[in-house]
């Protein structure tokens, strides 16, 4: 009887169960007998306990493939929260380094415990069947033992035993032979049902160390040979089995440098072999990502732009920040052994420390201005790149701002301090006692400069704080006085107008279509954009590069400000191609060039 096939376990039940119902009933007809087999198979079969060993190889085989998703359901979800690291150790030696070496431990690991699994001695003694046989209601069951003595209470416990490793098991690996014991019960006859191979059954129960005493409540088994996988069946009978009550099959035994398992697989084993296949594949996938943005390169680089190796530090307007950094980023993508460090400190900030660093460090120092620095850094080299525009916003987090522009008139009497009353702005009177907040830049802003040169009068000048939270006046302060506060960046200003009712300030165009709850107010009917420009929208600078004297020919420097150029004129043609308005309009593009050149004469 082959053990490949799926009913094999309800035959060999079958078969005894045939054999002590004739027994039993002599007098019956082998139709009856037939029926009452069927019967018995399926009681039998029910009385299986389903736990988590005795689920079908189908079962398994899905329980295993589920296990398999799970762990690259993990991989996935730890790439992704640790995307950053992944971006971040691409640019670092010793990202690499640790992740090889994390890689090639993990998988060593895993090699190791599968090597073990392939050679490790496990027997596996497994109950598939431990239950009585229980006539219906009426009759009458009686059972003989080899003996020809009655059985009271008979019950029936089938037991596979199996090679579960990948080790020949040998008799001299035994240092006490398999013995299964059945407390509380006796047992009265063991038959070896079936094997795998097949000849494995004889050799099992015509061995001479087969020991099976009547009316004891144990089985010693022989020690025997068994290959990896190689199996053996057996069906016992007991008296004692009675109803109701449970009963326990227990397994001793012990092999040397191996060991005995009621279990039907090596789990342990697999888990681990699981996690290590997992942790493996995490460490290889995320050391490919990083070998593939460190060596390979997505694009070519653009024609005339070279990569120089060295660091560069680029400081300056907020407003342009995030253009410089993207930027940077793409140029440390392309460029392996380049690094650029962009802060935004401001305009005026930024100026200031490139004229004021040490001489060893101009060359590898540059400045980002929103407009021509003052006239007390004349020593300084502008690099005109880009067009930026301003708007002026308001708040609009509940939908409510019922205004969508101010004449530059109410822009100067609003900055200047002079509009205290919300309704003063939107025209709508029933807001007449709420009060305008004001939020503005700093002094050394380049923002702020461009609003003070170009749209408000000369000798205009913004109005003083008056407030440090944008609601309310400092202690002391005059009530006739507007209430304006002052944020030292471009996000700062924005997320603060966002944030408190009845707020009106200024930013540049690209950050404030990136921000919720602000809404953009044209400028006498026009909008921040180059349409609005040409038809004389006033609010918008030069974007300059400063550098320490001109870059010197090969220099890192000068080699970021073409790239920078180019990326704006790509980002530009970008947007436009997808329908939107850029955040910037570059240098380069033949139809503002001619801005960038007149606008600080």
């Amino acid at each position: 009887m082959s053990l490949n096939d799926p009913n094999s376990l309800d035959t060999s039940t079958a078969d005894l169960s045939r054999e002590f119902l004739r027994d039993a009933y002599p007098d019956r007809s082998a139709e009856w007998i037939e029926r009452q087999v069927a019967e018995s198979v399926r009681r039998i079969n029910q009385a299986v306990p389903q736990r988590g060993h005795s689920v079908p190889a189908a079962s398994r085989r899905r329980r295993g493939w589920l296990l398999f998703l799970a762990v690259v359901a993990v991989i996935v979800v730890v790439v992704i929260v640790l995307r950053e690291s992944i971006a971040a150790a691409a640019f670092e030696n010793t990202g690499v380094i640790v992740l090889a070496v994390v890689a090639v431990l993990a998988g060593a690991t895993t090699l190791w415990m599968r090597v073990r699994e392939k050679r490790a001695k496990v027997l596996s003694c497994r109950v598939r069947i431990n239950t009585r046989f229980s006539p219906d209601a009426g009759e009458r069951l009686k059972f003989t033992g080899p003996d020809a003595a009655a059985v009271e209470d008979p019950g029936v416990v089938v037991v596979r035993i199996k090679n579960l490793g990948g080790a020949v098991i040998t008799p001299e690996d035994y240092i006490t032979p398999l013995t299964l014991r059945f407390p509380g019960r006796r047992v009265r006859s063991v038959d070896v049902t079936a094997s795998d191979p097949p000849p494995l059954q004889d050799a099992v129960a015509k061995h001479p160390d087969f020991e099976s005493k009547a009316d004891t409540d144990f089985i010693t088994l022989p020690k025997v040979r068994l290959a990896p996988d190689d199996s053996v069946y057996l069906m016992v009978l007991l008296s004692g089995t009675k109803r109701g009550e449970r009963y326990a099959v227990h397994v001793e035994g012990q092999l040397d440098k191996g060991r005995i398992t009621p279990e039907s697989n090596i789990p342990w084993i697999r888990r681990r072999t699981v996690a290590g296949v997992g942790v493996t594949t995490l460490a290889a996938g995320m050391l490919a990502v990083v070998l593939l943005i460190n060596n390979v390169r997505f694009a070519p680089l653009p024609e005339g732009l070279v990569c120089v190796p060295g660091r560069l530090t680029v400081e300056g307007s907020s407003a342009f920040g995030p253009a410089a950094i993207r930027a940077a980023t793409e140029y440390q993508t392309y460029c392996r052994g380049s690094t650029i460090d962009v802060s935004t400190p401001g305009s005026g900030l930024g100026v200031q420390r490139l004229h004021d660093a040490p001489e060893s460090e101009r060359p590898n120092r540059l400045a980002l201005s929103d407009g021509k620095a003052s006239s007390e850094f004349a020593g300084l080299v502008p690099h005109p790149v880009a067009v930026v525009p301003f708007t002026f916003v308001v708040n609009n987090r509940n939908n409510e701002a019922r205004v969508d522009g101010i004449s530059r008139q109410q822009a100067r009497n609003i900055f200047t301090g002079q509009v205290s009353a919300w309704s003063e702005i939107t025209g709508d009177r029933s807001h007449f006692n709420d009060e305008v907040r004001v939020v503005v830049r700093p002094d050394d802003s380049g923002t702020r400069r461009t609003l003070q040169e170009h749209v408000l009068w000369p000798g205009d000048k913004q109005a003083e704080p008056s407030s440090d939270t944008c609601e309310a006046r400092r202690p002391g302060a005059d009530d006739a006085d507007a209430i304006v506060c002052v944020r030292s960046t471009t996000t700062d200003v924005l997320n603060r107008t966002a944030a408190v009712r009845f707020a009106v300030g200024y930013a540049d165009m690209g950050d404030v279509s990136r921000t919720d709850g602000v809404k953009a107010l044209k400028l006498d009917g026009r909008n921040a954009d180059m349409e609005g420009i040409r038809a004389g929208y006033p609010f918008w600078t030069v974007e300059y590069v400063y550098s320490h004297g001109q870059p010197k020919n090969g220099s890192l420097a000068e080699a970021f400000i073409d790239y920078l150029k180019y990326f704006l004129l790509e980002a530009q043609q970008e947007t436009e191609d997808g329908g939107k308005q850029p955040d910037y309009f570059a240098c380069g593009a033949a139809d503002v060039q001619r801005y960038c050149e007149r606008r600080d004469r």
